[in-house]
């Protein structure tokens, strides 16, 4: 199921650059992670972490004060 799931959403990604799958695979994953199970109501990151991840736009800019990492400003960068 996680094979097919994920195919889905790499298809409707890369449907116009097939052969580039590997560049929105961060992406793919990240929905996958996001979207709640069916059967209790909660996505896999919130079972793992016991909360929802945080969304793009809490990559904005914090300021002076806050800093965040070189992977983070890159993958808000690829969303």
């Amino acid at each position: 199921m996680v094979n097919r799931s994920l195919g889905n959403i790499l298809r409707s990604l890369v449907y116009k650059n097939p052969k580039q799958w590997d560049l929105e695979l961060a992406q793919a994953e990240f929905a996958y992670n996001d979207t709640p199970n069916r059967s209790i109501g909660m996505s896999r990151f919130h079972i793992v972490f016991g909360m929802n991840p945080r969304g793009v736009y809490e990559f904005r800019n914090l300021g002076k004060h806050e800093t965040r990492s070189a992977k983070s400003k890159e993958f808000a960068e690829q969303m």
